[in-house]
């Protein structure tokens, strides 16, 4: 529908703008005409200098819907996880993680019905979850290992977290697609798989701010912003957190 709506855009104003492609072309930057592999080599070697961001966006698992928003530093993390009228509360300090959840989102985890009583106590305190899922969650290593260019001549050169490692994807394949404007800042489309796209700042630092994935049960768009900037976490007081 949204492609029909541009063709008929198209033909409407086609008399009075027939100039208007000449016009789109001389805006468009260097960098859009670059090659894939040239667009991915840069955004790989910017987002290899980024200390900490912020992640925002919506995931689907297995069909159901997960919003996040995530500030990430060096082994520090805040936020917050939305799903089915619940929501979590994360931070992580080092090697320690906790969460805090309302009762919604307890109630939709538990594998037993909980009492009231039982609802009431962890929906206000903090629970210690040092397990390897919230530690991956608020993991900015893992996220920045995604866009690290496959090959060991590529990693270990930025000043950042992201340093090229073994499970790095393949650019081999991208293609770039229209230069467009995204709050402001002018991004270049490419396509890493069938089903991925990222939108890369034209400008230099070349990050990427925005994947979307369209595998229909788990696919989900994230937004990357606040680049570098400092992501102060504290850990609970001890008075807040649940003790067994």
């Amino acid at each position: 529908m949204r492609r029909s709506w541009h063709v008929v855009a198209a033909v409407v104003l086609a008399g009075a703008v027939s100039g208007c492609g000449v016009v789109d072309d001389l805006r468009a930057t260097g960098f859009s005409r670059q090659s894939g592999l040239e667009i991915a080599t840069a955004a790989s070697e910017a987002m290899a200098d980024v200390t900490s961001m912020r992640l925002t966006g919506q995931l689907r698992v297995n069909g159901n819907p997960i919003v996040l928003d995530l500030s990430l530093g060096d082994r520090t993390c805040t936020g917050s996880m939305r799903f089915d009228k619940g929501h979590f509360a994360v931070r992580r300090v080092g090697g320690r993680a906790w969460v805090k959840g309302d009762a919604t989102a307890f109630s939709r985890i538990a594998s037993t019905p909980l009492s009231a009583a039982a609802t009431a106590q962890l929906s206000t305190t903090w629970i210690p979850a040092d397990d390897e899922a919230i530690l991956g969650l608020c993991d900015l290593d893992r996220y920045l290992e995604s866009f690290s260019l496959s090959g060991s001549e590529q990693g270990g050169s930025g000043k950042g977290k992201g340093k090229g490692k073994d499970e790095a994807i393949s650019f081999d394949d991208v293609t770039v697609g229209e230069e467009t404007t995204q709050d402001g800042d002018r991004v270049v489309e490419v396509t890493t798989t069938p089903t991925e796209t990222s939108w890369v700042l034209s400008e230099a630092p070349h990050y990427v701010i925005r994947v979307e994935d369209r595998t229909p049960r788990d696919g989900g768009f994230l937004n990357l912003s606040e680049f570098n900037r400092d992501v102060h976490v504290e850990a609970p007081r001890g008075k807040d957190v649940l003790r067994p």
